[in-house]
């Protein structure tokens, strides 16, 4: 009996959930702010995430529009230099790479694919360069495509984004990045409970590829217009069709 009981007490304490405050305190320092000097007068404001410790940070590519210089702010107030390290415009997602990092602490991906409408959610962004600022909400929708690209798939959630919070994850309730928020639904730019998110699966695949060459490449299959000759004559518009792995 004293066995069951001393079982049946240690399952529990297992079971039980972190609080939200111990969560977020946990994973906080994961979240960068950035700051894009595009020009003398100009400065793009976002959020990023830290992806490894030696520096990677993946952020929306659209931050990095026009960027001349890129600072990366971490939630202590450390200031660093970055670099672009590569950028995928069809799914909106940029790679940096922090000089000389110090003390960076990364976050870990969930699988977004797991992640159910209805689900818990809290966003970590850098609202109006307010800094590391948390909002809480629910996962709304997923597999939304909004026309922002070839490859939507977002996931929809009424946690508050706002400007400035693009490039900035999305964790659920066990602190994993199921998401980056990347876009909202507004008719003046501030939140209206609409926003939307690249789920976590696909921004892995991306930062492999743009960390190993600096760019995606995508499989195709499709049919192309080229030039052939025929028995010695020139004949355009010739279909040919095309593929590769």
């Amino acid at each position: 009996t004293f066995f069951i009981m001393t079982a049946m007490c240690v399952f529990r304490a297992q079971a039980e959930p972190r609080s939200l405050e111990d969560v977020i305190e946990e994973v906080n320092s994961s979240v960068v702010s950035i700051a894009v000097d595009v020009n003398d007068e100009e400065q793009s404001l976002g959020a990023g995430i830290i992806i490894s410790a030696d520096g990677y940070v993946v952020t929306n590519a659209h931050v990095m529009e026009n960027a001349q210089k890129i600072m990366v702010q971490t939630v202590d107030d450390e200031n660093f230099e970055a670099e672009l390290v590569g950028v995928d415009e069809k799914t909106d997602i940029a790679l940096l790479k922090v000089k000389n990092p110090l003390n960076l602490e990364a976050g870990h991906f969930g699988d977004s694919d797991a992640i159910r409408v209805g689900n818990k959610v809290f966003a970590i962004g850098n609202p109006f360069g307010l800094g590391n600022s948390v909002s809480l909400g629910i996962i709304s929708a997923k597999e939304r495509d909004i026309d922002k690209g070839p490859y939507d798939n977002f996931l929809q959630t009424d946690a508050a984004i706002n400007q400035g919070n693009s490039g900035g994850p999305l964790f659920n309730m066990d602190g994993k990045i199921i998401g980056m928020n990347t876009a909202i639904f507004s008719e003046d730019g501030k939140n209206v409970g609409v926003g939307f998110a690249t789920p976590s699966n696909m921004i892995t695949w991306v930062v492999g590829q743009l960390k190993e060459q600096g760019k995606v490449v995508r499989g195709w299959l499709g049919i192309g217009v080229q030039k052939i000759r025929t028995r010695g004559e020139e004949k355009n518009n010739a279909l040919a069709i095309s593929a590769m792995a």
